[in-house]
């Protein structure tokens, strides 16, 4: 008869691994993803450039465009697919977070199909137009679904102090995220009209008005993202640089016509990130009172729109008076830290009986 010792205990199923681990699976859809933002970016410019020769669907930035996409969506489906025959169950077949980039891709598709309806049936857009095309807008918001799934994942693990080389591919999915949003108010940022501050545009209450457009749009844009990240985490030095840094050459470039007189903008942009990555250690603002947010926040803005417009006012023959281009930067400001009373609201006193 056989001992308890000689008894075989049954073999306990191992559990199923993921075909690439979380790391590296975040910077496969930043790969990615980092090509649709070349193929959106390349798209904005020409549709800002050749408003006399684009006459179809069928061009050489939408062939960009469109098989970024398909990167995007094959480092969602092939990986879904084997992690599927792995054991997996297909609602944890991804990595946390990844779920709502399975979504963005199927509303690219329904999206892209539409675009190609819409551009053959009723023509090519440009300017504002192209920007509020509701089919452009629905690939918009399909393609941050898509791009964000680095930053869901970071937001859903532990700890509050990653370092630059953890919350790298977060910061970049942010940083996308940014420039999306930003392609489609291009016709209300100063990088797409920075002629409107200057003389060779004859002064007027709604040029002016255009302009003021031109840098609160963007100051909501940055700084809302940069909030939300500074909400959840203690960012590491570099991050602020890397978002103001991307988003200044992306959109320097795309258009180029408009902002080529004006090289200072690349300095002043990446100055502004350097600088209030500085500002953000020393503050400790993440991880500080929420005093230190309200003023780190406040003097961000003043920064980067303060030393944007100094760079206008170097490079050319600015039509503003004092009392415009040095009030801008502090409207920019006032707002942002109007943002922070959303995002950090103060605490509601508890009822007393």
């Amino acid at each position: 008869m056989a001992t308890t010792s000689e008894v075989v205990q049954p073999r306990r199923k191992a559990a199923p691994q993921y075909w690439l681990d979380a790391w590296r699976y975040d910077w496969l859809v930043i790969a990615a993803s980092t090509w649709l933002i070349i193929g959106a970016s390349l798209d904005a410019w020409a549709h800002s450039h050749f408003t006399d020769t684009l006459e179809s669907f069928f061009t050489p930035w939408h062939g960009v465009f469109y098989t970024g996409f398909m990167a995007v969506m094959l480092v969602h489906v092939i990986p879904l697919y084997l992690n599927v025959s792995r054991g997996f169950p297909f609602g944890k077949a991804l990595p946390r977070g990844y779920r709502l980039s399975l979504i963005g891709a199927a509303v690219f598709m329904v999206g892209g199909f539409g675009d190609m309806v819409w551009h053959e049936t009723f023509g090519i857009e440009f300017d504002i137009e192209a920007a509020l095309s509701p089919t452009h807008l629905l690939l918009v918001g399909a393609a941050i679904l898509l791009t964000t799934g680095p930053l869901r994942a970071a937001w859903n693990r532990a700890g509050n102090a990653p370092t630059f080389r953890e919350i790298l591919p977060a910061a970049l999915s942010v940083t996308y995220a940014v420039i999306f949003a930003s392609i489609i108010s291009l016709w209300a940022t100063l990088f797409g009209t920075p002629e409107l501050i200057m003389r060779s545009i004859p002064s007027s209450s709604a040029v002016d008005a255009q302009a003021l457009v031109g840098v609160l749009v963007p100051n909501l844009i940055l700084m809302g993202a940069l909030l939300f990240m500074i909400r959840r985490w203690r960012l590491p030095f570099g991050v602020v640089t890397l978002l103001f840094t991307i988003y200044t050459l992306v959109f320097f470039f795309v258009r180029i016509d408009a902002t080529g007189d004006y090289p200072a903008l690349i300095p002043a942009g990446i100055a502004a990130g350097l600088l209030g990555d500085g500002l953000l250690q020393r503050l400790r603002a993440a991880n500080a009172h929420v005093s230190g947010v309200r003023l780190y926040a406040f003097a961000q803005s003043l920064l980067y729109f303060g030393l944007l417009i100094a760079a206008l006012l170097i490079s050319g023959d600015v039509r503003w008076q004092i009392h415009m281009w040095a009030g801008v930067p502090v409207i920019c400001a006032m707002l942002t830290l109007m943002l922070t009373y959303l995002m950090w609201p103060p605490a509601i006193p508890a009822e007393t009986a």
